[in-house]
């Protein structure tokens, strides 16, 4: 007949097997939420920087060329002076 121990054995072995699964599939479960989460952040950073108006930020750009220009120019003055005045 049927060996109740071994029967037993066997099944204390499909259970433990079964536990280690499942807790294999929650472990899957949460890399892919995890993963999921990551995508989804990456697509909206990159949406963002898609969204960037090249146009204004030229215009941005230029403006500061423009203020540096003129610091430069107001500087180069500003020592012309001083040259100057300390020539005389």
């Amino acid at each position: 007949g049927l060996d109740a121990g071994l029967i037993e054995a066997q099944l204390d072995v499909v259970l433990r097997l079964r536990s280690e699964i499942g807790a294999t599939v929650r472990r899957v479960d949460s890399s892919l939420i995890t993963l999921a989460d990551g995508n989804l952040r990456l697509r909206v950073e990159l949406s963002q920087v898609e969204d960037l108006d090249l146009s204004q930020t030229i215009v941005e750009l230029q403006i500061s060329e423009t203020a540096y220009e003129a610091a430069l120019g107001v500087a180069a003055r500003m020592m012309n002076l001083s040259i100057l005045d300390f020539l005389r």
